[in-house]
C-alpha cells in the first residue's frame, strides 16, 4: 500500500466540498439574476509554480460573462473566506487573524467596530495560527471554529469580533489516528460535521462512517455518531428535519488501500437529531444507485437530492499513482435522488479532478469546470439533467456565495 493514498484520502475528507476548494456561504434570498440590491462573492485560487493566492470579487449577478481581478482583493493562498449578515470574513491560514470586511462599490474594504478599531482579532492566543474549512455562523453574536488540531472549538462574536470562549472536544479524538473533518453545518439547536480518523505512518484508517454534532447553544459536544456500515464521512446536509452523511471511502482511497472487496461501498446515511446512533433503517447504497463503485463527496440543498462526482472511468484506478488519480479527468458530475434511488450523469460538464468542488446559493448547484491546460475554471448551475454555463475565471473558481 501506498502511503500517500492515505493522505490524499485525509486531505479530500477534510476540505470537501471539495478536494483543494471550499464551500461559502449563502445567507440571503432572491435570484442569482441579480436586482440593485444583489451582491454575490467570487473567489478565484491563482497557482504559479511557487506559491498561490485567492482573489475576493464582488459582482452584482452570477450571470456574467467572466470576472475582472482587477477590483479584486488578494488573501493568501491559505485563506479561508466566507459570508455572513451581508459581510465577508477571512480566516488568514498563515497568522490565525480572523477580518470582517464590507462592500464598498464593487470592491471589499476591511470593516471597523464601532470604537473606531479595525474589524480583526487573532485565534492564535488559543492555538489557532492555521484554518481549515470547520467554520460555522450561528447567530450575531455566536460562531465556531472546530479546531481539529487541539481537539477544542473556538467560540466567537461576528459583531463584536472577539473569542467568547473555547472549550475541550475530546471525542474527536481517536488514538494514533489524525482527524480530518468536512463542511460544519447548523440545524436547530446541533452544529454537525462529518469526520474521518487515518494514520499516514501505518497507511490505516478508522472503518467508519461518522458524524461529530455540537450544541448550538451551549459550550458542549454532543456526541460522534458512528457507523460501521460504510467508511470516511465527506459531507453532510440537513434534509427534512434529519442530517444526511455520504460515506464515500475517502472517494475511493479506502478501496484502493485494502485488498479489493473489503471495504463497504458508498453509501448515505441518515442522522434524526437527538438519536445518539444512525437510523438503522435507513441505508441507500451509492454504488449500486450511481452505478460505479467510486464516488466523492456530496452536495444537498434539502429537497431529497444532491450532487456529486463519479469515478467513470475506464481506467483501474489502482493502476494510476495518486496524483494521477487527483488530477486526471476521471471525475464526472451526477445528480442524485436519494428519495427515489435514481442517478442522472450530468453530461454537459467535462469529466474533471477532484479539485473541483460545490455550493447550493439560493437553492442552485453550483459547481465548477476546470481547464487546468488554460489555468481557467468556469461556473455551471446543475439543474438535472441539464447544466447551464455562467462565467469564466482566471485560475481556478474557489468560493462562490451570496453576500447581500
Amino acid at each position: 500500500m501506498n502511503r500517500r493514498f492515505l493522505l490524499l484520502l485525509l486531505s479530500v475528507a477534510s476540505v470537501f466540498f471539495g478536494g483543494c476548494g471550499d464551500s461559502g456561504s449563502d445567507n440571503g434570498t432572491g435570484g442569482t439574476g441579480g436586482t440593485s440590491e444583489d451582491q454575490f462573492l467570487v473567489v478565484t485560487r491563482v497557482r504559479t509554480p511557487d506559491s498561490r493566492a485567492n482573489f475576493a470579487s464582488v459582482v452584482p449577478t452570477l450571470d456574467v460573462d467572466a470576472i475582472d481581478l482587477s477590483n479584486a482583493l488578494e488573501f493568501s493562498g491559505l485563506s479561508r473566506v466566507r459570508t455572513f449578515d451581508g459581510k465577508v470574513f477571512s480566516f488568514d491560514g498563515e497568522s490565525g487573524v480572523v477580518t470582517r470586511f464590507v462592500v464598498e462599490g464593487t470592491r471589499l474594504a476591511e470593516d471597523v467596530l464601532d470604537d473606531g478599531s479595525r474589524a480583526r482579532f487573532s485565534m492564535a492566543s488559543v492555538g489557532v495560527t492555521g484554518f481549515t474549512n470547520q467554520i460555522a455562523f450561528i447567530s450575531e453574536q455566536r460562531a465556531y471554529y472546530v479546531d481539529l488540531a487541539n481537539f477544542q472549538v473556538v467560540v466567537w462574536n461576528p459583531t463584536d469580533m472577539d473569542i467568547t470562549s473555547t472549550f475541550p472536544a475530546p471525542e474527536l479524538r481517536r488514538e494514533d489516528f489524525g482527524a480530518a473533518g468536512g463542511g460544519v453545518s447548523i440545524l436547530d439547536d446541533f452544529v454537525f460535521m462529518p469526520i474521518s480518523w487515518g494514520n499516514e505512518s501505518q497507511a490505516t484508517f478508522v472503518p467508519v462512517a461518522a458524524l461529530a454534532v455540537f450544541s448550538a447553544s451551549e459550550d458542549a459536544v454532543f456526541g460522534v455518531i458512528e457507523d460501521d456500515r460504510c467508511v470516511s464521512s465527506s459531507a453532510a446536509f440537513a434534509d427534512n428535519g434529519a442530517v444526511y452523511v455520504v460515506a464515500d471511502a475517502g472517494g475511493g482511497f479506502a478501496e484502493i488501500l485494502t485488498e479489493p472487496g473489503t471495504v463497504p461501498p458508498p453509501c448515505l446515511l441518515e442522522w434524526i437529531p437527538g438519536e445518539a446512533t444512525f437510523n438503522p433503517g435507513f441505508y441507500r447504497d451509492l454504488a449500486e444507485i450511481a452505478g460505479v463503485p467510486i464516488v466523492r463527496s456530496g452536495l444537498g440543498r434539502g429537497d431529497g437530492t444532491f450532487v456529486l462526482q463519479l469515478y467513470t472511468s475506464d481506467v483501474d484506478p489502482r493502476t494510476l499513482l495518486p496524483i494521477e488519480l487527483v488530477d486526471g479527468n476521471f471525475w464526472q458530475w451526477a445528480a442524485i435522488d436519494f428519495r427515489q434511488d435514481t442517478s442522472t450523469l450530468i453530461e454537459a460538464i467535462a469529466p474533471g479532478g477532484v479539485s473541483s468542488v460545490g455550493w447550493v446559493v439560493d437553492d442552485m448547484y453550483f459547481v465548477p469546470e476546470f481547464n487546468d491546460d488554460a489555468g481557467a475554471s468556469t461556473l455551471f448551475e446543475i439543474e438535472s439533467p441539464d447544466a447551464t454555463e455562467f462565467f469564466t475565471a482566471t485560475g481556478e473558481i474557489f468560493i462562490v456565495a451570496r453576500i447581500q
